[in-house]
């Protein structure tokens, strides 16, 4: 069996697994499937923190619970949360979180993963590289432009590792949908086709899908229909979810000191109360549970029962059950309220039938969380939208990494569908005039091979250097607004794919394709302009930046 292994490189924990036990019988049908999450860093089946802390005095680096140990001290830097810097180009912001020209976001994600990585291999005694790594992504990274170089930029850092064969990115919410399916097919034997609704919240995003499962074969195969969510990249900020939830908690057990909140979360010891909180959270999950069972109505000030104590300046403060209710109703409840609704807004809208609801992800095993989202849906006794789905809640912050572990041993297949609208437009560089989409959104991609320009009669159109069109590119479902290379961006795009004036009798054909973490390449042929068919040179440019180079696009209403 290759070295393939799932990733879910989450905002506070990341997981790892792999398939632990396979067996197919002689038509290649997956007769045993048993999957393992492999922590070596942190534990066999605990998740490891995504922490790094830089100790300033010898520029070394520790990770995990090594850098929560360290939260606090003098002399180090603590670096939290930092997949999500990589969309992030305020200096200001980066330099408040302790990022430097040298200590890049990318640099801090790569000495993490490779330090995970390299945990996992010694740990297996793995000699050669690793053949495949499936990485789980944000949806939002598919869908929003501010956040889709984010992809290119992980994928980029992962790849340059000398052990890593090949990278390959996935949407978490298919990723946990995968597993679910998985799941549902081990335990019932025979295989789940319908709609999944994934509620995937974190610590730092709060991410709910709507799946669609097909059979395909003896396989199964998941694409996602719609998406909302919140949370950091999707306003900007870390907020709205689990890291949020208890620096909240922290400020309201330690408001009896008198210090503001601004003063209590400058405060070097903030981040070490707020580690000490979330470990509780972990630990306590059944009594948390238990008690708000047991109250009548959640009233946060009736609920005085002790739930845990923290340690400020050599003092002990207490966190009551009822500050937990009151940092989950300011917090958490409005926004995951609204999120909820706007997905039922859809489902019902477009006549949806949901099959299963299924929460994943760290803090869905919150008590309140859960109880929310049953209120939203309405859960009632024996519903089957709640049940055959993921019975042991163990596994929900592991579902993201079993899911990518399967769709990297091609156990579970991922139905790529394009996130934009690609295609090449007609008009001037200052002015776009008509835009010809050859891939559009939701269109079913072939990875990795390239769509050529056609004429209405089918045939290639075929293109001279000084007739090459605009390249144009939307996110928009209703096609209004686009955006074109133009000036010096087109400039540079011709320069990128090597345009240049041809021989007599000789032509460019143009194309885009997409691979499977959905990266767009631009691709040229030089043909015979008798016989397109036969092809002279062959040349493509991979859009690593597409983002940075959005930005010098001009955008255009069409009338």
């Amino acid at each position: 069996m290759a070295n393939n292994i799932g990733l879910d490189f989450g905002t506070t924990y990341s997981v790892i697994s792999r398939i632990k036990r396979l067996n197919r019988d002689e038509n290649g049908k997956v007769i045993e499937c048993e999957l393992e999450a492999c922590l070596p860093s942190e534990g066999t089946h605990s998740p490891c923190q995504d922490s790094l802390v830089l100790k300033k005095n010898d520029d070394s680096l520790e990770f995990g619970s090594l850098a929560r140990e360290s939260t606090g001290r003098k002399g180090s830097t603590l670096y939290k949360g930092f997949k999500m810097m990589l969309a992030e180009t305020d200096e200001n912001v980066l330099k408040a979180r302790g990022y430097t020209h040298e200590y890049t976001p990318e640099r801090i994600i790569k000495e993490f993963i490779d330090d995970i990585l390299k945990k996992y291999m010694e740990t297996y005694q793995i000699d050669g590289n690793l053949d495949k790594v499936v990485i789980g992504v944000p949806e939002i990274w598919f869908k929003k432009v501010s956040t889709i170089d984010c992809r290119t930029k992980l994928e980029n850092i992962v790849s340059s590792l000398p052990y890593v064969n090949k990278v390959e990115l996935v949407s978490e919410p298919a990723a946990a949908c995968a597993y679910f399916v998985n799941n549902f097919k081990k335990e019932n034997h025979y295989s789940f086709k319908g709609k999944v609704l994934i509620i995937d919240y974190g610590g730092g995003t709060l991410d709910i899908a709507l799946c669609d499962v097909q059979e395909k074969g003896e396989f199964s195969e998941v694409s996602v229909m719609e998406r909302c969510g919140a949370g950091l990249n999707e306003e900007g900020y870390i907020g709205k979810a689990g890291v949020a939830f208890i620096e909240e908690i922290v400020k309201l057990a330690l408001s009896p000191t008198g210090l503001s909140d601004n003063d209590i979360i400058n405060n070097r010891k903030f981040y070490k109360c707020a580690g000490s909180v979330e470990n509780a959270l972990m630990l306590k999950m059944r009594d948390i549970k238990n008690i708000f069972d047991l109250a009548e109505t959640i009233n946060p000030e009736l609920i005085n029962d002790e739930f845990y104590s923290i340690e400020f300046d050599d003092e002990p403060y207490s966190v009551t059950y009822g500050m937990l209710a009151k940092a989950y109703n300011k917090v958490i409840s409005p926004v995951l309220g609204q999120k909820l609704g706007e997905m039922l807004d859809y489902i019902n809208t477009h006549n949806i039938t949901v099959d299963k609801i299924i929460s994943v992800g760290g803090f869905c095993n919150f008590y309140l969380t859960q109880a929310q989202i049953e209120d939203a849906f309405a859960r009632g006794a024996g519903d089957s939208r709640f049940s055959d789905a993921i019975s042991d809640r163990r596994e929900c912050e592991k579902a993201i990494s079993y899911g990518a572990a399967l769709i990297a041993e091609d156990i579970i297949s991922f139905k790529h569908l394009s996130p934009y609208y690609l295609g090449f437009g007609k008009g001037s560089e200052k002015e776009l005039k008509k835009a010809y989409y050859i891939i559009k959104k939701g269109d079913v991609i072939d990875c990795d091979k390239p769509v050529f320009v056609k004429n209405a009669d089918g045939t290639d159109t075929l293109f001279i250097a000084k007739k090459i069109p605009l390249f144009v590119f939307n996110l928009d479902d209703s096609c209004e607004k686009e955006s074109a290379l133009w000036g010096e961006p087109l400039e540079e795009y011709q320069r990128m794919l090597e345009l240049r004036p041809l021989e007599s009798g000789q032509r460019y054909k143009l194309g885009i394709s997409l691979d499977k973490s959905m990266i767009i390449t631009l691709h040229k042929q030089i043909v015979d302009v008798n016989n397109p068919n036969e092809v002279y040179e062959e040349g493509h440019v991979r859009l690593n930046e597409i983002y940075a180079i959005l930005g010098n696009m001009i955008e255009e209403r069409r009338n």
